[in-house]
């Protein structure tokens, strides 16, 4: 068995399209788990995307199997994470013996492709865990207020609805008694879109800021 690390970025300029040299990609989540030496990039690939795109229940009634529950729980993290479904566009990187793939989905399958050059994002891990959920929730989820259902920097910026510290320090963690979040580019108060997003520190029964 050999210890692979898999990385997973998503396309910020080009969802459902392929990926293009130049596309924008945000690394989202990455996963260590020991496989086969002779485990083919393309289907580690693809068993990563089934498990960010199918259904937990699915996932659930396999929990006994060998693997099982390592596929639940890592499937659980993306979706707690609040992280949207791989597509096409978006980019796993494979690394096992120093050796890293890059592959990008597509419609029929995986791509080869040269290692990119306009990427962002870091690897999963303790310390970035709370951050990567906060600014991932805000950042990913659609918003009807703004063009294409893209949040603004702005977006960023609001006021706790409980303490008043802005988004952003909120989506670093540093919020320790916050449940909803405002968006002051939107709708003053409770942001209809994004919702309870703060999970660690949510207070039962509390209210938004009005």
């Amino acid at each position: 068995m050999t210890l692979h690390v898999i990385a997973v970025y998503h396309n910020t300029e080009s969802r459902f399209l392929p990926y293009q040299p130049g596309h924008a990609l945000t690394q989202v989540i990455s996963y260590w788990r020991r496989l086969p030496a002779s485990a083919k990039p393309e289907r580690t690939a693809s068993w990563i995307y089934g498990l960010f795109n199918v259904d937990l229940d699915q996932l659930e009634t396999c929990r006994a199997t060998l693997s099982g529950e390592a596929d639940f729980l890592i499937a659980c993290t993306y979706r707690l994470l609040r992280l949207r479904s791989m597509s096409t566009g978006d980019v796993i990187a494979i690394t096992a013996n120093d050796r890293t793939t890059w592959l990008a989905c597509e419609s029929n399958g995986w791509k080869r492709i040269d290692p990119p050059n306009n990427i962002t994002g870091e690897p999963f891990t303790a310390g970035t865990s709370t951050s990567t959920c906060g600014e991932t929730a805000v950042r990913e989820h659609p918003c009807h207020h703004h063009p294409q259902g893209r949040h603004t920097d702005a977006c960023l910026t609001g006021p706790c609805g409980y303490c008043g510290t802005s988004l952003q320090l909120i989506a670093s963690g540093e919020c320790r008694s916050c449940l909803l979040l405002v968006c002051e580019a939107c709708d003053a108060g409770y942001h209809p879109d994004l919702g309870p997003i703060c999970r660690s520190c949510a207070q039962p029964g509390a209210s938004p800021a009005t």
